[in-house]
Formats: structure tokens, sequence, C-alpha cells
């Protein structure tokens, strides 16, 4: 049996610091990986394990179930099952970061549902009293897409980066992804993907905010603008976001 001892360094011996994340507001990080599907149910982990999503529907009266395909979380045809959080979870959100592709602009398609909703509108007049389904993203308080602030979303085969910030923090346990759990089957999920989603507690800072979408839009081949920072690696560290040392490449660094 091997015997172990604690070393202790003389006081000019270099000690490497390890700093851990001591903010009490998690962030929660849901990337392609860790996505797990069966024959009966989805599951959606978190990057660090503290939380999952799983489907709130078996696929059974006209449900389907979301799925895996390459690096995104599809969603068929609005009529796949919303992901959501167990009764027990009892984290707030207050912003979030999701790289979408919306692959049809379906009326009433849901793409996060809370008590204040990211969903497709339907506004049925134009100003020439033409009539006709104009899909609004509407109950955010701020939303941007690209960094571009808006309230319309077209359909778009490229993927796309979503920020909303919502009218109050919203329960994680009251919060769906993909869709609105009390709908029918039928025009009421989101239709499209998925690639990455970033629920925050708290409102990001400009210097927060900065690094996600620099790391988003690196990873994901975005064109959303964003400022150098040096800072941006411990910005993100510290957030709890894995960048799975994307920044750690001078190709991609720009």
């Amino acid at each position: 049996m091997k015997k172990f001892s604690v070393f202790s360094p003389p006081l000019s011996t270099s000690l490497l610091v390890l700093v851990l994340r001591t903010s009490a507001e998690p962030a929660f990080q849901f990337t392609a990986d860790g996505f797990i599907a069966t024959s009966d149910s989805a599951i959606w982990n978190a990057g660090d394990g503290s939380t999952a999503m799983t489907s709130v529907h078996t696929p059974t009266n006209g449900w389907s179930l979301a799925t895996k395909a390459g690096d995104t979380i599809f969603f068929d045809n609005g009529v796949s099952s919303p992901l959501g959080f167990s009764d027990s979870a009892t984290n707030r959100i207050s912003y979030a970061f999701a790289v979408v592709e919306c692959a049809e602009a379906i009326d009433h398609a849901t793409l996060i549902d809370a008590p204040c909703s990211i969903r497709f509108m339907p506004k049925p007049f134009d100003d020439n009293a033409t009539f006709f389904y104009k899909n609004q993203i509407t109950n955010a308080v701020a939303l941007s897409m690209n960094a571009v602030p808006t309230n319309g979303f077209t359909a778009a085969v490229t993927l796309q980066l979503v920020e909303a910030a919502f009218d109050s923090t919203v329960p994680l346990n009251e919060l769906y992804i993909g869709g609105a759990p009390a709908t029918a089957a039928w025009a009421q999920s989101w239709s499209g993907g998925i690639s990455e989603l970033i629920l925050l507690a708290e409102m990001p800072t400009e210097e927060q905010r900065n690094a996600l979408r620099r790391y988003l839009a690196l990873k994901h081949g975005l064109s959303v603008p964003t400022e150098s920072d040096g800072g941006i690696v411990s910005t993100l560290a510290a957030m709890g976001i894995d960048t799975a040392g994307l920044f750690n490449s001078v190709f991609l660094v720009r």
C-alpha cells in the first residue's frame, strides 16, 4: 500500500492557486453533447451535470420527441414535445442565450415558454390592410438577434443567436424549451434546431454579454459583432462556461 504525505513547500516556492467560482447564482449551459434520446423520452443534461431538461410529453397523441442531428437538438415540424425542468428545480432565470436554426416560421411557434415567453405571434394585417401572418417575438423585455435589437424572426437555414431578458426572474421549473407544454401538438412547438443554450440567473454585465457573444460566435460561426477583450477567458470561466479550449486556438481568435 502506498503512503501519502502532505508536502509543505518553502515560502519561496511558487504556488498554483485555484480560483473557484464564488457566485451563488449559476449559469446553466446546454450543448448537443449533453443530449440523450430514447424511444420514450429525451433528456438534455447541463454541461456541468447540475441539472437536466426532459421531454414533457411522451411520443403519443401527436407529439414527437426532440432528436439530436449533428451538433443540433432538432424539434420536428412544430410537433416535438418541449423540454422542461423538474418540479423540484428552484433556481431562477433572468437572461437567455440561444443559438438556433429557425427551419420554418410557424405561427404561434414557441422557442422558450415561461410566464414571459419568446413566441411567434400573428399580425393579421399589414399597413395596406392586406391579410397575412407576420411572426414576431414578443413578451420579452429586451430581445436581440445576432446582437441587433429586434422583435421579428424570419426562417433561415443558418444558425442565429437569440438573446432575451425576461420581465422578471423566471422559476426554472416554469421554463420550457422548444414549445409550450399545455398546447396541442400542432403549430405550437419550435420548428428547427437549438445548438446551444445558456441560461443566466442574473442579468449579464456588458463584459459578460460580450464574452458570451464572442464565444458563441466563434464556436458556431455566427456573424455577431463583438469587441476584442483580453479578459474574455477569465470572464467566461468565472461564470462557469465551458469553452472546450476554444480560445486556445490561434486560428480561431480573430
